[in-house]
């Protein structure tokens, strides 16, 4: 009895050593057939108004593998290069260009961007695009990348004495501003107030506030992102 438990015990170690053997020796099949490409979360990741110089929140994408064997991205690439204005990771490594990525049958991986935005003359707010390219078999896919800037004036801990303040450009606050004490700030109908997180505004003299039912005054964060 011992003998035949002792046969049955080698026997399955043999079996189970073949097993893992044939694994490792196994090579991984990739789709390889220009027909296998990559499916997307979205066509177009889009950034919500972003104030000039302040970098946006991160946005995600997913990629998709469908196919039923593993695919090898040979190149994802950051389209407008070192001098675009967004940032890609994939892979949690930072970079314009990434080789050779895998993703295993039927799986996805996440490539995450941000974007800061240059300042210009404009009033208005104004499109930055760029695109992330994907190349797969022979294949390039595109997701594109959309960003609205909007310039501003920045105020950072000034102390603020009889000034006016009109609706030309939104006011973004970092740190604490105070109005000081014998002085009066003034904002004007429809200007816009966007306090960057744990900023105050101290008032020691006095604060005029001139907006109508029909042109408000706004003071609100300055992360205009829905979830915010």
């Amino acid at each position: 009895m011992i003998l035949r438990s002792n046969a049955i015990f080698s026997l399955a170690v043999l079996l189970l050593l073949a097993a893992v053997l044939g694994t490792s020796c196994r090579r991984d099949r990739f789709a390889m057939d220009p027909e296998d490409q990559l499916a997307f979360s979205t066509d177009t990741v889009q950034f919500d108004t972003v104030f000039a110089t302040v970098g946006s929140a991160t946005r995600s994408l997913t990629v998709f593998n469908p196919h039923s064997e593993s695919i090898r991205i040979s190149r994802i690439e950051l389209a407008g290069g070192e001098s675009s204005l967004f940032r890609v990771n994939v892979d949690g490594i930072s970079g314009t260009v990434h080789e050779d990525i895998e993703i295993l049958p039927e799986d996805s991986i996440y490539v995450f961007m941000e974007v800061t935005v240059d300042p210009n003359m404009d009033r208005l707010p104004y499109v930055v695009e760029d695109s992330v390219l994907f190349f797969t078999n022979g294949n390039r896919q595109r997701v594109m990348l959309v960003a609205w800037g909007q310039n501003a004036t920045f105020i950072s801990g000034q102390r603020i004495c009889d000034e006016v303040w009109t609706d030309e450009l939104p006011y973004v606050i970092y740190n604490s501003m105070q109005v000081d004490s014998g002085c009066t700030l003034t904002i004007r109908e429809g200007c816009r107030l966007y306090f960057h997180a744990n900023s105050t505004m101290l008032v020691d003299g006095t604060l005029r506030v001139e907006g109508t039912q029909d042109s408000v005054v706004t003071f609100q964060g300055d992360r205009l992102e829905p979830f915010f």
